[in-house]
């Protein structure tokens, strides 16, 4: 973030990002008021601290710019009111602001008697080179459809109660794809569950988290009981809890102690509505541990048993006494005790058993799935779309997300030109490309993803055939499955230690029909859906790389992942049947077009058997040093 500097060519603006109040007193609610722009977050119950984050940052324009360091603001000009509310009185302030220009973090705080507020900015510059018009037809003013759900509910708020050791920590940070989910900011076993703890890798999920009901802690049940009933009257549904994961350590053995008293309680509670629509979902952690006291336990008993069977029956015969001691020493006396209909899995965190990664994508699907059923109807759909995007283990519940957002606005009536006419196509591919880069949620620092030099990629290899020039990356013909490419590629990559030289021909740079206005023909509705299901398979295998084989995004492994697709069968498949497609059914069946993209993408999207081979595929790959993109000068 860079502070905003005078210039001709525009006045400078800033983005409110957030508020932070902190008070003596029991705060009630946070609003931020700019213009006809409102955002109330209410505060937990007896919360003397309170946060405020935009998802969609707030523009604020026409300040007064005093120095390079200083700007104040003028209510005349932008009317800026942060207004806050007490359980004793109301307040609103118009004060000046003051940003240190050298740091990347600017803030604006001032104190009064018994309040201290923070607003979180920062400075952006107008070019200058935006039409007059704000209705022009080519302004390319689409909005994306994840912009849109992201202002109803930016984050997937989730409840984890657990006893120290059962492994929150872990299955959080496995789940969302994050580091540094430390449920304690207290000490080792210590939590606020009033303290929403965000993520700095992913700021899509919010946790919160509570120790669970061991015996002598019926303070602690009282306090998730207070927690839920506060959060479930809140009047947006951002602030509401989603879901709630309650953890248990599976048993290994007879007379191990399952849960506490208190369980009971809680579902009976949710049972009769006590706690709202959220949905509880119970979840049995270190499964591995019952598998391997399974195989090696009672002095190797199953071992001594079934020596005689080949690897293959033997592995599938341990999983099956797993499956029937986990049923009687945990699902069956939990079931005893709460009912048969409460929803359950389990799962483990230990990379090296083979069914982890499984079992994770389970539990995310499986949460989805219950937010679907048990939130209020109007809302289920949103909040379960968000649990999608905000989840990173699962790709195949971030593939029916894509569809989930193509299917709410621009992937409807695509042949008929329903929503682009007017627009550039320019603006089109815009707005489908952010909306499939914010499901699958990569960390992306850089904003790689984003940058103009992976659309010139998309532009190209939707918009022109070519033959891949000679170089070492490709002395190989076009008849690989795109795990196959990756393989072939990193091989010929490590034999030549050269950087990745992508198919690319100079005529990138003179493709000019992405600047046109959008017109219905056949070559136009095969670009779009190209890209749309192009760019799917393509964000699928890099959150394969990044999140199965644990390599960082650079502009190294989107090289390797274009070049890999785009010499691939599975390219040419797509790309022909979409001609096909075309062909046959024109341009004048609304919604032919959108059945065909998910049907390909369904199709050629990779199996979870694919995902796991990613990990091997790519052990030789150099990723360590990044390179640029290799495509000149636009």
């Amino acid at each position: 973030m860079s502070s905003a500097r005078e210039s001709s060519t525009g006045s400078p603006s800033i983005e409110i990002i957030e508020i932070r109040v902190s008070s003596q007193h029991n705060l009630k609610s946070v609003q931020l008021s700019i213009g006809s722009f409102k955002r109330e977050s209410p505060c937990p119950l007896d919360a003397k601290v309170h946060k405020l984050e935009l998802s969609s940052p707030c523009q604020a324009v026409n300040f007064r710019l005093q120095s390079p360091s200083i700007c104040k603001y003028d209510s005349a000009d932008c009317g800026l009111r942060l207004l806050w509310k007490t359980r004793q009185a109301p307040a609103i302030c118009h004060r000046s602001c003051r940003a240190n220009a050298e740091l990347s973090t600017l803030e604006w705080s001032k104190s009064f008697n018994k309040f201290d507020v923070v607003l979180g900015v920062k400075f952006s510059e107008y070019t200058g080179n935006a039409p007059t018009d704000e209705k022009s037809s080519t302004s390319g003013d689409l909005q994306p459809t994840t912009d849109v759900l992201f202002n109803f509910v930016d984050r997937f708020r989730v409840l984890v109660i657990g006893n120290s050791g059962v492994g929150k920590s872990s299955l959080i940070n496995e789940c969302f794809g994050v580091d540094d989910a430390a449920v304690s900011h207290s000490g080792a076993g210590v939590s606020n569950i009033n303290t929403a703890i965000i993520a700095s890798e992913n700021g899509r999920f919010v946790l919160h988290d509570s120790q669970g009901f061991e015996h002598g802690e019926g303070g602690n049940f009282k306090k998730v009981v207070d927690f839920l009933k506060a959060r479930k009257n809140m009047p947006n549904v951002r602030d509401q809890v989603h879901a709630v994961w309650l953890c248990f350590q599976v048993s290994v053995c007879e007379g191990d102690r399952l849960f506490e008293a208190g369980v009971e309680e809680l579902f009976r509670m949710k049972s009769n509505g006590d706690l709202g629509p959220v949905p509880v979902i119970t979840v049995f952690t270190q499964y591995d541990r019952l598998v391997e006291q399974v195989e090696f336990g009672n002095d190797l008993a199953f071992r001594k048993r079934n020596k005689h069977l080949d690897l293959a029956t033997r592995s599938t015969r341990l999983a099956e006494e797993a499956r029937a001691k986990f049923q009687g020493l945990c699902v069956g006396p939990f079931e005893q005790v709460v009912g048969t209909d409460i929803p359950h899995t389990a799962v483990s965190i230990n990379k090296e058993y083979k069914d982890t990664r499984k079992m994770l994508n389970e539990l995310v699907r499986l949460t989805a799935d219950c937010v679907r059923k048990s939130l209020a109807v109007d809302v289920a759909d949103d909040v379960a779309l968000v649990s999608a995007i905000a989840q990173r283990v699962n790709p195949a519940v971030k593939i029916d997300a894509v569809i989930a957002v193509g299917k709410k606005r621009y992937w409807l009536g695509l042949a008929a030109s329903v929503n682009f006419p007017g627009k550039t196509i320019e603006a089109c591919l815009k707005v489908l490309h952010v909306d499939i880069i914010q499901v699958w949620n990569i960390q992306d620092d850089c904003r790689y993803l984003e940058s103009k030099e992976l659309k010139k990629l998309m532009i190209e290899l939707v918009g022109n055939q070519y033959d891949e020039p000679s170089d070492p990356n490709t002395n190989f013909a076009r008849a690989f499955s795109v795990l196959e490419a990756l393989t072939k590629l990193i091989g010929a990559l490590a034999a030549h230690a050269a950087p990745i030289v992508l198919p690319i021909v100079a005529t990138l740079f003179l493709v000019k029909w992405i600047y046109d206005v959008y017109e219905q023909s056949a070559l136009m509705l095969q670009r779009l859906m190209a890209y749309i299901v192009d760019f799917t398979i393509i964000m699928q295998i890099i959150f394969g790389l990044v999140v199965n084989a644990r390599l960082r995004l650079s502009r190294r492994l989107i090289k390797l992942v274009f070049k890999a697709y785009s010499i691939s069968e599975e390219r040419t498949k797509v790309h022909e049947e979409i001609k096909e497609h075309v062909k046959l059914v024109g341009r004048f069946n609304r919604d032919a077009a959108l059945v065909k993209i998910i049907e390909l993408i369904k199709e050629y999207q990779l199996k979870p058997e694919s995902m796991e081979e990613l990990q091997s595929a790519v052990e030789m790959f150099e990723n360590n040093e990044d390179e640029d993109w290799g495509l000149g000068k636009a």
